[in-house]
């Protein structure tokens, strides 16, 4: 279920509190999106960031902040400028989240033990205590954009989960997250998902 910005804006009231989530990467860019939660519950993604080079730009291995090689105050810089251009400003994001097997892995070169406390001396404090089980975070997600299709979309049965159109990366993310069926030709289950669009 999508929504525009620009149509919905009066949908999504400044007031909403914001949850960020980073994935970071050693050697891709890093994925982050923002998520803005309504007083019933529903989640409506509001920016993504890179938001550029559709198909995933994340997906590419390499990639550059304002055409340099990324650094972590430059990632400071993007999540400012994202967060900082958000109706009703910054102080709506109130939880920052980050996968936990890379943020709790060492900051090479940052002089700080973790990728979380590398940016946490920048300001920006992430927690790292959600699950990391594949599994179970897609079963989450199907659970929030499940409802019954073969009812009229109303305010009890609707997703709980909506996508501006304009975070283009997430929207291809959802069509190309797929599981890869069988690991070999005797059909043996694999329950590994595609790379491109897991992050």
């Amino acid at each position: 279920a999508l929504f525009d910005p620009l149509k919905d804006a009066e949908e999504l009231a400044s007031d909403w509190p914001i949850a960020m989530a980073a994935d970071p990467h050693p050697r891709k860019l890093w994925a982050m999106v923002w998520v803005a939660i309504a007083p019933n519950g529903d989640w409506y993604v509001v920016r993504e960031w890179p938001d550029q080079n559709y198909p995933p730009y994340w997906s590419i291995r390499g990639g550059k902040i304002d055409g340099k090689s990324p650094t972590f105050d430059s990632y400071a810089d993007v999540i400012r400028r994202v967060e900082d251009s958000l109706p009703g400003g910054s102080d709506r994001v109130l939880w920052r989240e980050m996968d936990p097997n890379m943020g709790m892995s060492p900051a090479a070169g940052s002089g700080y033990d973790t990728i979380m406390r590398a940016l946490g001396a920048r300001g920006l404090y992430f927690r790292a205590d959600v699950s990391d089980n594949r599994e179970q975070g897609i079963s989450a997600v199907r659970e929030l954009v499940s409802f019954n299709a073969k009812e009229p979309v109303s305010e009890l049965n609707h997703p709980r989960l909506r996508v501006a159109a304009s975070c283009r990366n997430v929207i291809w993310s959802f069509h190309n997250l797929i599981h890869k069926e069988w690991a070999n030709s005797d059909r043996e289950p694999r329950p590994d998902v595609e790379d491109a669009g897991k992050d």
